[in-house]
């Protein structure tokens, strides 16, 4: 067989095409001209056996991820909704580990999962969980170096939240969703007992999801947005709501504030 010429960025576009569009995609015929003449398997099967390894990688590494997600909806419902996912979403990275960012937003938009209200939310908490576990480490804040500052210059720092931490909020009890499922309790959760507002993060060793007051997570949120210290206490002083003064030592206390930058 004579193959046609095609550059190197054609023939990787024909390759994705004939693993993520599905098996009517013209991409694959093109692409089996394009293959070394097999004598047992016709270049559809030779295709069929590298897109079913291939998918069949990412499915693993999104239960990897988001495992009570697995749980919550058993193996068969997951596989269904990940291999969905998976030719929606392909790999960017060459690290499986970095792969599932959208999943939250696709489970969203998953009908069959629709009644699962709470699912979406508990999968953007695993992701946060993901994303802190591989966070760099840190150190915290330097409250020596900071001290260093005279207090116009302090009141126009950044400050910062630790790496790789996220805040969180839902409508439905999803830490204690979260929770149970790692104790394999069979406690029943009342999803109408309220939200939830998390910070995610890492601190050491320790894996963290701390539950907010309406005030530190307002607070957290501004430092998150990289708002101004000066710009966070004249928000906080408009308001009815605790002061930054009582807010500020507390955040630093528990390590909710890592760094800071001018």
């Amino acid at each position: 067989m004579t193959s046609p010429a095609i550059s190197l960025r054609q023939l990787q576009s024909l390759f994705m095409d004939a693993l993520f569009n599905g098996p009517n995609d013209p991409a694959i015929n093109q692409l089996g001209q394009l293959l070394s003449e097999n004598t047992q398997l016709t270049y559809e099967q030779q295709i069929t056996i590298y897109r079913n390894s291939v998918i069949g990688c990412m499915i693993n590494a999104l239960r990897q991820t988001y495992p009570v997600c697995n749980k919550l909806v058993g193996e068969k419902f997951f596989d269904a909704m990940a291999t969905q996912f998976a030719h929606k979403h392909p790999s960017l990275s060459p690290d499986l580990g970095n792969y599932g960012e959208p999943f939250a937003d696709f489970i969203a938009s998953f009908k069959p999962a629709a009644q699962l209200v709470y699912l979406p939310d508990v999968a953007r908490l695993e992701w946060a969980w993901e994303r802190a576990f591989r966070a760099v480490d840190h150190p915290g804040l330097d409250i020596r170096a900071l001290g260093q500052f005279d207090e116009e210059t302090q009141s126009s720092l950044h400050f910062q939240l630790p790496p790789g931490s996220d805040l969180i909020a839902s409508d439905y009890p999803i830490a204690k969703i979260w929770q149970l499922n790692q104790d394999q309790s069979d406690e029943t959760i009342d999803l109408d007992r309220g939200g939830d507002k998390l910070l995610v993060w890492r601190q050491g060793f320790d894996m963290r999801i701390d539950p907010l007051s309406d005030d530190e997570w307002q607070f957290l949120s501004a430092i998150q947005q990289d708002r101004a210290f000066i710009d966070i206490c004249e928000m906080f002083a408009e308001g009815d709501s605790v002061t930054v003064e009582t807010l500020m030592p507390v955040c630093v206390q528990r390590g909710w504030i890592a760094d800071f930058k001018r």
